[in-house]
């Protein structure tokens, strides 16, 4: 924290210097006091401070704020009328900073296990779903599945809105949503072709074949139980964070001579040889 004439600054002290993820505060605190005051933008030696509000809609945790996408953040800025409040908040166990975890690459054993599904009792859940959030964002990712920071459970992440950004979209309505102990149904409807990639292989894409319809049952964050059919993009990237937790890359599924033209960049990826803008862990490689 650091103290100015208006007001307080909370300085997140990361890794990746430079650039604010969660800060988690009390949804009453935020609701009574910070709303009006970061829903605009405001100034802290020189620089405009924009922070988006986003309240979970679950038990585990209150309220989450993000910068927007792209936006890089210095930290948070509080003004003085909220200062003392906010000072013991952040001494107290209701503030977290997010982490930004690694992403296990190519080659790391986890990739290739069938993952085991977990309880309500998994300890720290609300805390590991959050940093899989902003993981997977940092990382400009639109899935993220657990084995892909190291854990062998069956979780995963999708954020199909991402996609709006890169393609046109027809028919399925995107979606954001934490997927537990997901189980594959039915998988039918014609097959389509599409260029698929993966944050645990970078730089490498290739179209990959799979039905367009699927039906999945799966528990929320609340580990209440779903039961839906997806169809077109919303299908393809829960497919492709499903066979993670099955333990199936996507380029296991490319076409023979595809897999022969990038098989020297995958033994690069194993090797640690490959250069992303996040933070890897790679097998047996200092």
């Amino acid at each position: 924290l650091h103290s100015s004439k208006n007001g307080i600054f909370l300085r997140p002290v990361l890794p990746h210097l430079g650039y604010c993820t969660s800060i988690q505060i009390s949804k009453s605190f935020a609701k009574n006091k910070c709303v009006p005051f970061l829903s605009k933008n405001k100034q802290y030696q020189g620089k405009v401070q924009r922070t988006v509000i986003f309240v979970a809609p679950n038990k585990f945790f209150d309220v989450i704020l993000r910068p927007f996408y792209g936006v890089s953040m210095v930290g948070l800025f509080v003004p003085n009328e909220f200062a003392t409040n906010f000072k013991l908040l952040c001494s107290g166990t209701f503030s977290k900073i997010t982490m930004l975890l690694p992403i296990f690459a190519l080659g790391q054993p986890v990739l290739k296990k069938v993952a085991a599904p977990i309880t309500p009792d998994y300890p720290e859940l609300a805390t590991l779903l959050i940093n899989m959030w902003e993981t997977m964002y940092h990382a400009d990712g639109v899935g993220l599945a657990a084995p892909q920071i190291g854990l062998s459970i069956r979780i995963f992440l999708a954020d199909t809105e991402q996609v709006e950004r890169k393609m046109v979209r027809e028919h399925d309505e995107p979606f954001k949503r934490v997927f537990i102990n997901a189980q594959m149904l039915d998988e039918n409807g014609d097959p389509f072709t599409y260029e698929e990639g993966c944050l645990s292989i970078p730089d490498i894409r290739g179209d990959v074949e799979r039905p367009s319809t699927i039906r999945v049952r799966w528990q929320d964050e609340n580990f209440e139980t779903h039961e839906e059919t997806f169809a077109g993009i919303n299908a393809r990237v829960i497919q492709h964070e499903y066979d993670h937790l099955e333990g199936i890359l996507f380029t296991e599924r490319l076409k023979p001579l595809k897999k022969r033209l990038v098989q020297r960049k995958l033994d690069a990826i194993k090797a640690g040889k490959v250069s992303t803008d996040y933070k890897m862990k790679f097998y047996n490689v200092r």
